[in-house]
């Protein structure tokens, strides 16, 4: 497979040191315009080395005349003297420090060596480059080299970090790229579809690249299509039309005197007459090929001709020949770590060594071929797998350890019993006549026969114990993929829709959202493990608050439509509930228990149709689950909800699953105080009902709040009461008392610490804000010093980055408790309805504060940003990073309030990175933010 792109670097940027801004004299200029003129690309090179040897000819001028030599021996397919030309290049550029210069050349050799075919060479040269490329503001340049990158990888086989690196270019491009690069890294990404088997897209694609690139007058970038398209093709079996399509490219390249791309087609010309059965055909164009990749040291295309004529011969009956002729490309191809080819060679050695009667070494290739298909999409499953197996394995021998400490503790105690009962009957014993003493010692061993029964009897329990434990895990490892199959169905069918081209503009913001929430439920699924254990140690809390149920309907229906229906499945959900209709609820666990029933459902059944109803009556809430799959007997149905059980094993051959789902729908059921009830009759199908006791039901009225809406804009009702506000930066406290402002408070602000003390003793307000990090005294130093003076407002930490521990600091410290940065409008509006009279409906609150015009803060925030951008570059040069950590949160807070969600991230980042005092990570992460500082300036 051969991917072409702007490999050319644009004509390869032999033209870059025009912008060195070179001083030359006039007959320099004249002397290289003169010698350059002749096309005797030889006799060129020859006279600009005599120039270049020259005492007075200057380092950038050496630079030019290098640049100029590599751009002729490429246009001669001379890549061996063209990298050792840019070796000179780079070698001058070192010596005389010039940094970009150096990167360029970097570039260029690993552009060569892919020509070669040295893919690990080339990967070395593009990194280097990257690296240098990264530091800087030079986007489009970063993306040239991640698509040059995504190619590599791609001829390397590994088509995930091909993949990754071409979504890096491609998201620098759609924003910065002009119309060639994002026809360019669309065209690149169609060589994924090819080698994932997507024929009719990647023909599709490349179809669309052709005319788009003609429309640009890109000729010789329509051809390059072309020749993959013939490619497509070939392996798509229309092997007429890639027949009728190499051979146009090939007439081209030969007109254009272009031998790189000449042997490419001569190589894929063989392919496609072995594929169709004409062998002496192929036979003419691999020995073309193979003189030509010869001559112009293309050591990729060689491997490739080799693999053909090896092909070719075996179709002839000429085994031997055959097989020297793929021991030869196999030499090249481990030494240049081709994997495509490598691995599409092994079912030819399977078929030599059979004819040779090896049958042994025949088997073991095709093994090996199978593994290799099977090895990445095994490794980070088995890397899943064992993790979870060895967290398993520590928590049995913890539980092992523990038992057997509790069983010391046993025998102690029997034993210290013993001991007190023996010392007993010894004083009885004194006291006693002749029969107590009997009758006690027949006592005794009596006891002491019952304690040796009951001790025996817990060690084999426990015994039987350690060896279900083994049984479970073993289960557990084994049908893992019953709870992740259902949302990664969904997943990956809306992906492919996607991808496919199947959905208009129009709606896929709502595939992808189905996408997400289905995201979502797979990761909550890996914490339903850890839900069982909070369960049974009881530190499992539920999160109750006001949800609407036709929301939760609504995801429901958009995770199982689409899974139904490719089952051939008719999924319904039934109600009559008003709209909204709100519940006190966790939601997120009764979408878990109504997944599992659902999920179940359709697993089990293979015709008909699943069903979800709901009725509210009488302050109960019952959701029902009805299919018409393969049901249960009575027997089945008791153990149904044991932990990883299904009915029968055969259950879990033919459909999967791990038994865990209605175990820990029994397990959450119990802590909402709900009923889980189940009907089912064997081969007619089943009922699972989950049912809500005393759930409280609030069902507003939406006109009515409406009608609220409209009347506090009418009369302008809201808060009334004093709010302090002390934040030292301007903008935070700006937009900050905008809003509350908007809820009719009166505030007062203070920029730093000591004001904040001084306004508060002289202001009165009834509520106070605290930044934490401020100038003269932080927020918890005013915290104590109101404290001392007599005042016991309600006071609130204002912050943009706390951790758990820290809030708890500061709400042992005295504060009344916390609101975070960037402002959650919600979480203020609450807050202050705690302290003031409410003479609004919250929503109407929320309609006032979401109507507050914002737009010259966020402007004024957006100018201040190159000020901020040059003190935190100068903090970076001096190493102060406790300057940095204020600068990082005071940054923090305020980019995510006007909107700049990503600047906001890193400097919560930052912050978190000195803190932990990691200054490697604190270095690069100043830098990320810098550049992203530039970014946002330069998009004014």
């Amino acid at each position: 497979m051969h991917h072409f792109s702007r490999l050319m670097l644009l004509s390869i940027s032999f033209v870059t040191l025009v912008s060195f801004n070179v001083v030359a004299a006039d007959d320099f200029t004249k002397q290289v315009e003169k010698i350059s003129a002749s096309s005797d690309k030889v006799t060129v090179n020859s006279q600009l080395r005599s120039l270049l040897n020259k005492p007075s000819t200057k380092p950038l001028q050496q630079l030019e005349i290098l640049s100029i030599i590599g751009a002729n021996y490429h246009s001669l397919a001379d890549f061996d003297n063209a990298i050792a030309t840019y070796e000179s290049y780079l070698l001058i550029a070192k010596h005389n420090n010039l940094i970009t210069q150096q990167a360029d050349a970097h570039k260029i050799i690993g552009v060569f060596n892919y020509y070669k075919g040295e893919y690990k060479l080339a990967l070395k040269g593009y990194q280097l480059a990257l690296d240098h490329y990264l530091t800087t503001s030079e986007l489009i340049k970063q993306a040239d080299l991640y698509n040059n990158i995504g190619l590599v990888y791609s001829d390397l086989g590994d088509v995930t970090k091909s993949l990754a690196s071409y979504k890096l270019a491609q998201s620098i491009y759609q924003i910065h790229g002009d119309e060639y690069d994002k026809i360019d890294i669309h065209y690149n990404i169609s060589g994924i579809f090819l080698e994932l088997g997507r024929y009719d897209a990647a023909i599709e694609i490349i179809k669309n690249v052709i005319e788009k690139r003609l429309e640009l007058q890109d000729i010789k970038g329509s051809w390059d299509a072309k020749s993959n398209l013939g490619i497509a093709y070939k392996d798509s079996g229309q092997y007429q039309l890639a027949e009728q399509t190499t051979l146009a490219a090939l007439n081209y390249y030969i007109e254009q005197a272009d031998q790189y791309s000449k042997v490419s087609q001569l190589n894929n010309l063989s392919s496609i007459y072995i594929h169709m059965g004409k062998f002496e055909q192929a036979n003419i164009y691999i020995k073309q090929c193979l003189d030509l990749a010869e001559k112009i040291n293309n050591i990729r295309a060689y491997s490739g001709c080799l693999s053909e004529q090896a092909t070719y011969l075996y179709s002839i009956g000429k085994i031997d020949e055959s097989l020297i002729s793929l021991e030869k490309a196999n030499e090249i191809i481990d030494e240049i770590n081709y994997a495509t080819l490598k691995h599409s060679n092994l079912a030819l050695a399977a078929l030599l060594l059979a004819d040779q009667k090896k049958p042994d070494l025949a088997v073991a290739k095709i093994i090996k071929f199978e593994r290799d298909l099977n090895k990445a999409a095994n490794d980070k499953l088995n890397v899943e797998l064992a993790l979870y197996e060895s967290e398993q394995k520590a928590y049995q021998i913890k539980q092992l350890q523990q038992e057997k400490i509790l069983q010391s503790i046993k025998l102690e105690k029997n034993k210290t019993e013993q001991y007190i009962a023996m010392l007993t009957v010894s004083l009885i014993l004194l006291f006693v006549f002749i029969f107590y003493r009997r009758n006690k010692e027949l006592n005794t061993k009596r006891l002491l026969s019952q304690q040796v029964k009951e001790r025996t009897s817990e060690l084999e329990h426990t015994s039987a114990k350690l060896t279900d434990a083994n049984k479970v895990k073993s289960q557990f490892l084994a049908n893992m993929s019953h709870e992740i199959r259902t949302p990664l169905t969904s997943i990956i069918g809306q992906s492919e829709a996607i991808v496919k081209g199947e959905i208009t503009s129009s709606n896929i913001t709502d595939e992808v959202q189905i996408i997400h929430a289905n995201s979502l439920h797979l990761l909550q699924l890996v914490n339903d493990i850890l839900d069982l254990s909070k369960i049974e140690a009881n530190k499992f809390e539920l999160d109750i608050e006001p949800k609407d149920l036709n929301l939760i309907i609504k995801e429901l229906n958009n995770i199982f439509q689409e899974h139904a229906i490719k089952k051939g499945l008719t999924f319904i959900i039934t109600h009559s509930l008003s709209m909204p209709y709100i519940i006190n609820v966790d939601s997120l666990r009764l979408t878990q228990i109504l997944i599992n029933f659902c999920s179940n459902a359709i697993k089990f059944t293979e015709q008909g149709s699943v069903e979800l109803s709901i009725t509210a009556q009488q302050g109960l809430l019952t959701f029902k689950v009805n299919d018409t799959g393969i049901g249960m007997n009575n027997t089945q149905v008791k153990q149904v909800f044991d932990c990883f059980t299904q009915a029968d094993s055969s259950i879990s051959r033919r459909f999967g699953g791990t038994g865990l789902g209605l175990f820990l729908c029994g397990q959450l059921a119990d802590q909402m105080n709900a009923e889980i009830e189940v009907e089912s009759t064997s081969g007619l199908g089943s009922s699972f009902s989950l049912i809500l006791n005393q759930v409280e039901i609030d069902i507003p009225k939406m006109a009515e709040v409406v009608a609220a809406i409209e009347f506090a804009d009418e009369t302008n009702s809201h808060f009334k009461g004093k709010v302090l506000l002390a934040d030292d930066h301007d903008d935070n406290r700006r937009l900050i008392a905008r809003f509350l402002s908007s809820l009719g408070l009166d505030v007062k602000q203070a920029s730093n610490g000591k004001e904040a003390v001084s306004l508060c003793l002289s202001y009165q307000p009834d509520v106070i804000l605290l930044d934490i990090q401020m100038p003269e005294m932080d927020g918890i130093e005013v915290l104590a010093k109101l404290k001392q003076l007599g005042c016991d407002k309600p006071t609130y930490a204002l912050t943009a980055n706390a951790m758990a521990h820290e809030v708890k600091l500061y709400l042992k410290l005295g504060f009344t408790g916390h609101l975070q940065k960037p402002v959650v409008r919600q979480d203020f509006i609450k807050v202050m309805s705690h302290h003031f009279a409410l003479n609004d409906a919250e929503p109407v609150l929320q309609q006032r504060v979401s109507n507050v015009d914002l737009s010259d803060l966020a402007l004024d925030f957006k100018n201040s940003l190159t000020a901020e951008s040059k003190s935190i570059q100068a903090s970076l040069d001096n190493q102060d990073f406790e300057q940095l950590l204020q600068q990082a949160h005071r940054l923090g807070g305020a980019a995510g309030m006007f909107g700049f969600d990503k600047l906001g991230k890193l400097a919560i980042q930052l912050e978190l990175s000195i803190k932990k005092q990691n200054k490697v990570d604190a270095v690069k992460l100043t830098q990320s933010l810098l550049a992203e500082l530039s970014t946002i300036q330069l998009a004014k």
